[in-house]
């Protein structure tokens, strides 16, 4: 599922507003959510910075994007500095490391509002059978010599936490809003909508969007 970012015409061009609300997204690297946020990444993505595009494989023909940057000889990209993701002017992708590394891989952002919501693909050695949506991770996994389990993700745009979707976590963002919550109750699988929830809640709650960090 891919879900175009929203935007309003709120401080069109103002490189200093929130992103979310920014018809311009600033490409470049940023360091920290906070530079996220503010749509002020402080490494300029230049001719030099090299992006590859990507689909990781993974069950169910649910490719997830991801990307990575080949910034070698690039004094800002060397080893040790802090990284969050970057910003292709379009897109968002958010760095599985705190810290710069070649061999970084970029998750894409493929819903942003109240809440975003990614993905990302966990690799393990250990032989699996596979699972369904169902698994107690939440994901989906691949039997094999090498497993995959791809892992629904949510950011909280206010504060920038990160957290894995859950039954528990749908539930406690869905807590102030009591019919939300009760259509989501009513579900006997509810691993299989937690996304649709997630989203669902983030778009009826933009109000919710601060513009001051944390």
């Amino acid at each position: 599922m891919l879900i175009g970012f929203h935007s309003t015409g709120y401080a069109q061009g103002q490189k200093d507003s929130l992103f979310y609300f920014n018809t311009i997204k600033v490409k470049g690297i940023y360091k920290s959510f906070e530079e996220f946020r503010t749509n002020a990444p402080s490494i300029p993505l230049s001719d030099r910075i090299v992006i590859t595009y990507e689909n990781e494989e993974s069950l169910y023909q649910k490719d997830v994007p991801i990307a990575k940057l080949n910034c070698d000889s690039i004094m800002p990209c060397e080893k040790k500095t802090p990284i969050w993701g970057f910003c292709d002017g379009t897109s968002v992708y958010i760095s599985r490391e705190t810290k710069f590394d070649k061999n970084i891989t970029y998750d894409k952002v493929v819903y942003l509002g109240r809440y975003m919501y990614y993905q990302y693909i966990i690799k393990s050695s250990a032989s699996t059978s596979s699972t369904g949506p169902g698994s107690s991770t939440g994901g989906y996994t691949m039997g094999g010599a090498r497993s995959k389990t791809v892992v629904d993700k949510a950011i909280d745009i206010n504060t920038g936490e990160t957290f894995e979707l859950s039954n528990n976590k749908i539930i406690k963002v869905l807590k102030d809003d009591k019919v939300l919550s009760a259509e989501f109750a009513k579900h006997k699988h509810k691993e299989k909508v937690q996304v649709q929830y997630l989203i669902k809640y983030a778009e009826k709650h933009k109000e919710q969007i601060k513009k001051s960090y944390r």
